[in-house]
């Protein structure tokens, strides 16, 4: 089996939370229809931007509706995606998520996968980190047209891609197995999927179908909930504790209200308002997984007006605030401007409109890349010389990418809370 050659990379299996996120750091998304949809890849992004803004990462995505792992190689199959789009961006990590495209065995699409890791993401020096397919294809052994559930199958691709993962030591979410429960409940179906024409599941989700993935990805992948912390004794007038933040310019009293400077390493993930209802619906524990806290004891009884840059957040009592108020789901104020903002930076890097998602006139971003790829890739260019003549679309990257960690940067935020009469 090739994925032996490479069991010496690893002794065992790294889990994705020791990733050691490095300073400029180039990521690619890969997959098929459901990654060129760009919801989940985008929230995954905006996660990551957010989650390390010192970082300087570079983090782009890729999808081809349609393909299957063997339509990425280099030498001549269908669309070679790796060769004409991927290897030129210089990922350092992958992340790959493919499906049920070509309908093949489980043995066949492993091994499939297994050459487009050993054959084109390994020599090229990029690290994987595996995302298994979602639970709706019918030839993952998944949910069967006119209702039926197939359960689930010990040789299906998901633990196929396990056993990949297991053995070359790279990070690996199992989305088929976590999601299972939701996706096979026919109570959810209309909330995660368009409309199927048998009134069953089809493969491609809407918005908040993305978001269980991309949260189910985070959560299995252990990249971690804790975002930053603040506790302040507004009775003695100090800052009693700190994570991941510092606060400054505290001043006023428990009676008349307090105000301060907050200012965060990290910030909560972004993601689409439409779906967030309908998935947390669905999975409860999505509402608060995020820890964005400000703790504040001794204030007056009774509620109070809680502000950041002049935006109001909340009215809160004392009690609530004493006892820890988590703001990571916020769906106003300056933290949650930025996120949106983070996303639709996002969309404008994907070279695709803010609100539809359908490409730009003209062409721009990831869109401009892989349509110049493809035309030099057919012009006959490979290799060095097709990066070189790629070289300004890449440059285009770079502006928008830079765009997209400034929205994804902590500004001060200066909060008040103030005491209702």
């Amino acid at each position: 089996m090739k994925i032996l050659l490479f069991l010496l990379l690893s002794l065992f299996p790294l889990r994705a939370a020791d990733i050691p996120w490095t300073t400029g750091e180039r990521i690619v998304f890969c997959g098929d229809s459901i990654t060129d949809a760009k919801f989940w890849t985008h929230y995954v992004q905006a996660y990551l931007y957010r989650r390390y803004p010192d970082k300087m990462l570079w983090i782009q995505q890729h999808g081809r509706s349609g393909t299957s792992m063997n339509t990425w190689f280099g030498g001549g199959t269908s669309y070679e995606e790796w060769p004409k789009v991927v290897a030129s961006m210089a990922p350092n990590r992958v992340i790959t998520m493919f499906g049920h495209n070509g309908g093949l065995s489980a043995a066949a699409w492993k091994a499939d996968y297994e050459t487009l890791i050993t054959g084109s993401i390994l020599p090229s020096g990029a690290t994987p980190i595996l995302i298994g397919p979602h639970p709706q294809s019918n030839s993952t052994g998944k949910v069967a047209l006119g209702g039926t559930v197939l359960q689930p199958s010990a040789t299906g691709y998901s633990t196929q891609l396990k056993d990949i993962a297991m053995a070359g030591g790279w990070p690996f979410s199992d989305t088929w197995n976590s999601l299972w429960p939701v996706y096979t409940n026919p109570a959810n179906w209309s909330a995660i999927q368009f409309p199927g024409t048998q009134g069953t599941p089809q493969t491609h989700p809407g918005k908040s179908g993305h978001l269980l993935i991309a949260y189910t990805v985070i959560k299995q992948l252990e990249w971690g909930a804790d975002v930053s912390g603040a506790e302040i004794d507004a009775g003695t007038m100090t800052v009693t504790a700190t994570s991941d933040c510092t606060i400054t310019n505290l001043s006023g009293s428990a009676q008349e209200g307090i105000s301060f400077t907050r200012l965060d390493a990290r910030l909560p993930w972004a993601i689409d308002e439409e779906g967030r209802a309908a998935a947390t619906a669905m999975l409860p524990e999505l509402a608060h997984w995020q820890q964005y806290t400000l703790k504040v004891t001794g204030l007056v009884a009774g509620n109070h007006s809680v502000t950041a840059n002049g935006v109001e957040l909340a009215t809160l009592d004392a009690a609530t605030l004493a006892a820890g108020w988590n703001m990571a789901d916020l769906t106003v104020g300056p933290v949650w401007q930025s996120g949106q903002e983070t996303l639709g930076r996002l969309r404008d890097l994907a070279g695709v409109n803010r609100s539809t998602l359908l490409k730009k006139s003209p062409n721009d971003g990831m869109v401009r890349y892989v349509s110049n790829a493809g035309a030099y890739y057919k012009a006959g260019q490979r290799g060095l010389i097709l990066a070189a003549s790629l070289v300004p679309a890449l440059e285009r990257l770079d502006v928008l990418t830079a765009a997209v960690r400034a929205a994804a940067t902590p500004v001060p935020l200066n909060f008040t809370i103030t005491p209702i009469p």
